[in-house]
């Protein structure tokens, strides 16, 4: 797993990069990854993506699935600071 992060070249936005090197998400799961209770694992609740996206949701952030060749990578795209109410 590689973490990275980096503020984006055109939005000015900052984002989290977690990707993996595993097997990747089949063609046909691609639309359902964060529907809640979709799994492809036997003991799996198909909750984690959805709350994941829910929580990023919910504190003005993005949760995306950007790239499945050779692996996975999702990423978090927070809000612009310069937005009303977000600066510090």
């Amino acid at each position: 797993v590689t973490i990275r992060a980096e503020v984006g070249d055109h939005t000015g936005r900052a984002f989290i990069d977690v990707a993996d090197n595993g097997a990747g998400i089949a063609a046909e799961e691609l639309d359902r990854v964060f529907e809640p209770f979709f799994t492809t694992r036997e003991q799996g609740t198909g909750l984690g993506l959805f709350i994941a996206r829910e929580l990023c949701e919910g504190n003005q952030a993005t949760l995306t699935l950007e790239d499945t060749s050779g692996g996975c990578r999702f990423r978090i795209t927070f809000a612009d600071p310069r937005r009303r109410g977000l600066a510090a």
